[in-house]
């Protein structure tokens, strides 16, 4: 760990000099060993303020900084955000987890508007394939979250497409996709090969969608994330019959059910539509309001750790949480093996419920759980 410290990436030690302009604080090489320890230990240490202390705190931030890499742009600015990372080797190896949110030219998704940016143009010839060498040139990525909107998809998604096809990529090392997309996804299970986990976007029902059928006859998924603006009983009777071996479902958007606004006394009965799930291990629920803002102007990136999130506010006992605990119990009386249920309601309050089970296995009540698994695998 002293070599480390000393010749990160080949740098001066930082008690004898940095690059011009760079703004140097001399440390004890104690304290630097031991700021490089806690980085080795926890990848998630907020570290942004250490990377300003001098070079080599900087490099050794590096694969914490860059762990994750998260870039919301629009569609014309990609191409130059892409160039500003090219060959920086120590930055590539370190991205574990990559989101991109893009927006092209006038960009609208039915049903909605979904604008974060609010102006941009269609991106430049050309970028569609530096995307696809970037997500290549990542030896490390096991996670890629795509959320890239548009009007029509001559710009970017469908050159990417046909990149793909055409130079026979393929990506066995990740194991997460989000892409929030309804059509044309038959490419997924030949480029991700080993996916675990996959998160879409849908207008209709499952079985209702050509590709996403297409899919379920392709990989065998372990973690499942379905966003729909409105779901009703039918909807998820489906879900099921297309992926009966998932371990860890989220549904997310608004719990119709007959409700204009997805105003629920219960959401027990999504249990009965899931009950040939007998795998299911995991349950996350999100019964946003559709007509609430905050529901349109989700980003993908962040819907598979929008529940997890929410939960860190959400300890201890409160009433919307009681009236959310006979619904979990429902849940895990109607599927035996399930072992965590999250539940974030309109009030975008999250809950986690685990169940309290007799000498015989079964589950005679449930109880507020937190640290439980996930509903999306942790990378």
């Amino acid at each position: 760990m002293a070599s480390l410290a000393l010749q990160a990436f080949g740098l001066a030690d930082p008690d004898t000099g940095s690059p011009s302009g760079f703004p140097l604080v001399k440390l004890p090489r104690e304290i630097i060993i031991e700021i490089a320890k806690m980085l080795e230990a926890d990848p998630d240490a907020k570290v942004s303020p250490l990377s300003l202390v001098n070079r080599t705190l900087r490099d050794l931030s590096i694969p914490s900084l860059f762990r994750t890499m998260q870039l919301t742009t629009a569609e014309d600015e990609l191409l130059r955000h892409m160039d500003n990372i090219h060959g920086k080797r120590t930055i590539l190896d370190s991205v574990y987890v990559l989101g991109i949110y893009s927006e092209g030219s006038s960009t609208l998704r039915t049903p909605y508007q979904n604008v974060f940016l609010g102006y941009g143009e269609n991106c430049k010839r050309g970028t569609a394939a530096v995307l696809a060498d970037l997500l290549f040139d990542l030896p490390n990525l096991r996670d890629l979250r795509l959320d890239l909107r548009f009007r029509a998809n001559a710009s970017l998604i469908g050159p990417l497409r046909r990149t793909f096809k055409q130079q026979y990529m393929q990506f066995p090392l990740v194991t997460a996709l989000t892409f929030p997309m309804k059509t044309d996804i038959k490419f997924i299970p030949d480029v991700f090969p080993n996916l675990r986990a996959l998160s879409l976007e849908l207008h209709k029902a499952p079985d209702q969608t050509p590709d996403v059928v297409y899919i379920s006859q392709h990989i065998e998924l372990e973690y499942l994330e379905l966003w729909k603006a409105r779901w009703d009983y039918s909807d998820l009777a489906s879900i099921p019959t297309l992926f009966r071996n998932v371990k860890h479902l989220t549904i997310g958007g608004m719990m119709g059910f007959g409700s204009t606004h997805g105003n629920l006394r219960s959401i027990s009965g999504v249990g009965i539509m899931l009950r040939q799930m007998t795998n299911l291990k995991v349950l996350a629920i999100s019964n946003e309001s559709f007509y609430n803002h905050r529901t349109r102007n989700v980003k993908a990136f962040d819907r598979s750790c929008r529940i997890r999130d929410k939960l860190e506010s959400s300890v201890g006992w409160t009433a919307r949480r009681g009236e959310r605990l006979d619904d979990a119990y429902k849940l895990f009386d109607t599927l035996p093996n399930l072992e965590v249920v999250y539940i974030m309601d309109r009030y975008y309050n999250a809950h986690c419920f685990v169940p309290v089970k007799n000498k015989a296995g079964r589950a005679i009540d449930a109880q507020v759980a937190n640290e439980q698994e996930t509903a999306w695998p942790v990378v």
